[in-house]
């Protein structure tokens, strides 16, 4: 029994929670676990998860968005485009050109930049929560912020707050 034990461990397997060397040259990120979160840190995520908790499964209702198979060749088309573009940080303008460039290689229309976000939307559920801002970005208008008129924030050398008005 001695050799299957010493087998495992010179092959790099192992049982134990000390491995994370064997992982990490495996190419597996080892878990890192963080320290307590400060008091106000954690009541922060209380406050903007409130009661939201993550399903154990992911939701399968049909009926939440169409079926990618229901889709145009022109939607197809441009939903791959919106994705490359936006893995590799594009330009509006870079986006133009390369849909100019799939419309007349493809022969079939790209969506423009703002139909194609507005249809990812729609497939994926996600829709963009807008949240006023400080002009000087200072502050965003949520939390505790949201009924103020101007913003509080003061900067470390200044003795006045910054005072700029929330747009409203």
């Amino acid at each position: 029994m001695g050799d299957a034990e010493d087998s495992d461990t010179s092959s790099g397997t192992s049982n134990s929670s000390s491995g994370s060397d064997s992982e990490t040259e495996q190419g597996l990120t080892p878990i890192v676990v963080h320290p307590t979160l400060p008091k106000q840190l954690e009541d922060l995520c209380a406050e903007l998860l409130g009661d939201y908790t993550v399903p154990p499964v992911p939701p399968t209702d049909s009926n939440l968005a169409p079926k990618i198979n229901d889709l145009s060749l022109s939607e197809k088309a441009s939903l791959e485009h919106y994705v490359a573009w936006k893995k590799s940080n594009g330009t509006v303008k870079g986006y133009k050109y390369h849909a100019t460039v799939l419309q007349s290689n493809l022969d079939t229309e790209i969506l423009s930049l703002h139909q194609v976000k507005k249809l990812s939307q729609r497939l994926t559920g996600f829709y963009p929560k807008k949240v006023d801002m400080c002009p000087k970005s200072c502050i965003a208008y949520t939390g505790e912020y949201k009924d103020l008129d101007k913003c509080p924030y003061t900067f470390s050398q200044a003795k006045e707050p910054c005072g700029m008005a929330h747009y409203k």
